[in-house]
């Protein structure tokens, strides 16, 4: 509190050209201009001593040379009122600032990317399993909320494991491209397109009702007849299922009933859609199962 330097680290040296030992018990009107030093008296100390801190403060420094250079400093007060001072070079200080910014967003990015990835099937491109266990649990209770119906297709490729087998695994990959292909073409932009796994794929289908759910698996179907991506001809079988304005299911319900209803498709000859509904959401002829036109 008497304004006298008690310590100074090598720093002073490499920045301001002054031997540190040199410092100890000079007034610290040596090291600062003339306006830092009234600001410091009029604001800096005050503050600090009221506050316990002072961050942040432009200060001008002198060199060995008697030139100001500008410092940021940051001020604390300790026992005995003692009062430790940092300084970072300003000019030093806003390229790093600069270069952390540079460095924050290119992680940003990254985790944006690792996060996307994470969500997404590597090789067709569409949401994966985990992804669309999350949107099924939020587009559910939106449909709860907003009682709109929600209808889901879940499909697999007839005789994929025979595509394998007769033209190889690069051909199947190929297939099972063309067909994800197909759907995000053929499915709105609402709607999310999901593989389960091997060959298994699912179409969520916001506000849709289960006829407007069948029509959009026949232009599914049309479209795979006519799908020139695939390197050899394929036909897919599909089962639908989902929740009604007057009868709501949970998505565990609904992921079961549609594969029953891929499994009539699949024990119904194949290449053909089937509906499966929970017993007490029935009625009379809903549950059939139709071919590809």
């Amino acid at each position: 509190m008497d304004r006298k330097v008690l310590f100074a680290n090598q720093y002073f040296r490499d920045y301001l050209g002054w031997d540190p030992a040199s410092l100890i018990d000079k007034p610290i009107k040596t090291v600062f201009s003339r306006a830092s030093q009234l600001f410091c008296e009029s604001f800096v100390i005050p503050t600090t001593m009221h506050q316990g801190r002072c961050s942040e403060i432009l200060l001008y420094l002198l060199n060995s040379r008697g030139e100001q250079v500008p410092m940021l400093a940051n001020v604390r007060c300790v026992p005995n009122d003692t009062l430790t001072w940092v300084f970072v070079e300003a000019d030093n200080r806003n390229k790093l600032l600069q270069k952390l910014e540079a460095t924050r967003y290119a992680l940003e990015e990254q985790r944006d990317q690792l996060d996307q990835l994470s969500r997404t099937d590597s090789l067709t491109g569409v949401s994966n399993r985990r992804e669309l266990e999350a949107v099924l649990e939020r587009l559910f209770k939106e449909a709860d909320r907003s009682d709109q119906p929600l209808s889901l297709l879940m499909m697999d490729i007839d005789n994929f494991k025979l595509i394998n087998d007769s033209y190889g695994h690069d051909a199947g990959d190929q297939v099972l491209c063309a067909l994800a292909k197909v759907l995000q073409s053929v499915c709105r932009e609402t709607d999310v397109v999901a593989r389960l796994g091997g060959d298994e794929f699912v179409c969520v289908l916001h506000d849709t009702d289960l006829s407007g759910a069948q029509v959009l698996a026949d232009r599914i179907m049309a479209a795979v007849s006519k799908s020139a991506d695939a390197p050899c001809a394929y036909t897919v079988s599909i089962g639908i299922s989902g929740r009604t304005r007057l009868f709501s299911a949970s998505s565990g319900d609904v992921l079961k009933f549609a594969d029953k209803a891929l499994y009539d498709a699949k024990a119904g000859g194949r290449d053909r859609t089937a509906v499966q509904l929970p017993a007490y959401m029935q009625r009379p002829g809903r549950n059939a199962v139709r071919h590809a036109s």
